[in-house]
Parts: structure tokens; sequence; C-alpha cells
């Protein structure tokens, strides 16, 4: 048993260790993306820890924009439940 399991353990280490040279090269090319990537911590919902997200400039330029269309939508639909309440308020019935 001893004989063959030196051989089995030989084996499996130098096959490990083996690379292929497009993976090598796809591996340079993601940390190359991953360098013009901007990653921050941000808070998630449910949970204390923050976590690390990674977004490409485009990605948080539309991120931001996308944000600030909805903040403004929901202001506005603020204004509007108040207008209504205040005119339903207003109104003698």
């Amino acid at each position: 048993m001893k004989n063959l399991l030196f051989p089995i353990l030989f084996l499996a280490i130098t096959t490990g260790c083996a690379s292929n040279p497009e993976q090598l090269s796809d591996q340079v090319q993601s940390n190359e993306e991953e360098s013009e990537k901007i990653c921050r911590y941000e808070k998630v919902v449910g949970t204390r820890i923050p976590e690390r997200f990674c977004y490409t400039k485009e990605e948080l330029e539309r991120l931001e924009e996308a944000s600030q269309k909805m903040l403004e939508k929901e202001q506005r639909m603020g204004e509007r439940r108040q207008t209504q309440e205040t005119l339903g308020n207003s109104n003698p019935g």
C-alpha cells in the first residue's frame, strides 16, 4: 500500500502544479480589469457587516444616475401626497 501511495501523491502534486498558458493570460487580463475597477465597502440591508463591491467607472456613473432619479421620483411622490393630504383636510366634508 505504501509503495502505491508515493507515486499517486507525486503524480497529484506534479499535475496540480502544471499550468496552462491560456489560463495565465486570462488571469493577467482579469487582474488588469480589476485594477480598472473601483472597489468600496457598502452596507447591506439585514447585516451589520459591510460587503466589498467593485465597479467600473461607467457602472458607478449609471448607479449614481439611477439613484438620483429614484430619489427625485420619491421626493415628487412625497410632495404630491402632502398636497393631497392638505387639500383633503381643507375640504369640509
